[in-house]
């Protein structure tokens, strides 16, 4: 579970290593002087939310879900 989780938010944020402060401080570091990266980012994350975060996927995939069971 771990892994996918990373591999759904590497194209859309920075993934680090869990525990490992020096890692976290690294990546907030490098995003602080990137303000393009972080708005290719932002972007993504925004696009990801939108597609299966948002209230018609996740109705849509619930209305499945009923279809399945019914």
């Amino acid at each position: 579970k771990r892994q996918q989780l990373a591999s759904v938010l590497k194209s859309a944020g920075v993934v680090v290593p869990p525990e490992i402060l020096d890692s976290f401080v690294k990546a907030i570091v490098d995003l602080a002087g990137n303000p393009k990266q972080r708005e290719q980012l932002g972007r993504r994350g925004r696009e990801y939310a939108v597609a299966y975060l948002g209230h018609g996927a996740v109705l849509g995939r619930f209305e499945e879900y009923l279809k399945e069971v019914i």
